[in-house]
């Protein structure tokens, strides 16, 4: 039962086939957990999940022009308002005993996906059950523990192979055991990305505080 409700909640086993084969002719490979991606916008990835049966929550988070104007005003006056949050900071999601949840960065007009975090209960199912179903789905990853042994699994975009999806380049995705009793799978959008969107950020609220026309 679990292996036709994992590669559900992940994708399909054809879409696992052709990551595989992307990767092997040098293709970037695409990576998602039940269909969610990072750059997704938040409302494409609550549309997707609730197509599939997922029961999802938002949580509440400044908007990018109210996460704008509270660092702005920290930086004047150190005393921002941080009571303004009509934002999205994250999408919590729950079909039966599996729990998703999909953080994500303000931006302008709406919100983009930047980690989605997935976990469901081992329940007795075997380590090299779990491979074979990632592998069904994701194709053959960068990284990964021996057979017989804990599941340890990275899968890697781009050209270059990481050792970790944690602290990658690029999006990259993980998949362990949490806490000894929980499969976990997290896809983090890469600290490229994150940098992007940081630079972003901090030109609107150099903008926004008069300093754009530094010439230094």
């Amino acid at each position: 039962m679990f292996g036709a409700a994992m590669l559900a909640a992940c994708g399909s086993v054809e879409g696992g086939a052709n990551e595989a084969q992307a990767r092997s002719s040098g293709t970037t490979r695409k990576l998602d957990v039940a269909g969610v991606r990072p750059g997704m916008s938040a409302a494409e990835a609550r549309t997707v999940l609730e197509r599939q049966g997922w029961r999802v929550d938002t949580v509440r988070g400044q908007s990018w022009e109210e996460m704008v104007a509270y660092e702005a005003e920290r930086r004047r006056n150190g005393r921002p308002d941080y009571s303004r949050r009509s934002g999205i900071e994250a999408l919590e999601a729950t079909k039966g005993d599996e729990n998703l949840e999909v953080k994500v960065h303000p931006v302008p007009g709406g919100a983009a996906v930047s980690v989605v975090n997935y976990t469901s209960p081992l329940a007795g199912r075997s380590q090299d059950q779990l491979r074979a179903d990632m592998i069904s789905r994701y194709g053959t990853p960068d990284r990964s523990s021996p057979a017989g042994a804990p599941i340890d699994m990275t899968y890697c975009t781009g050209e270059a192979r990481c050792t970790s999806a944690f602290g990658a380049g690029k999006t990259a995705l993980g998949v362990g055991i949490q806490s000894g009793v929980n499969l976990r799978i997290n896809l983090l959008e890469g600290f490229e990305a994150e940098r992007a969107w940081r630079a972003s950020f901090d030109h609107a609220v150099l903008a926004s505080t008069g300093g754009g026309g530094r010439s230094f």
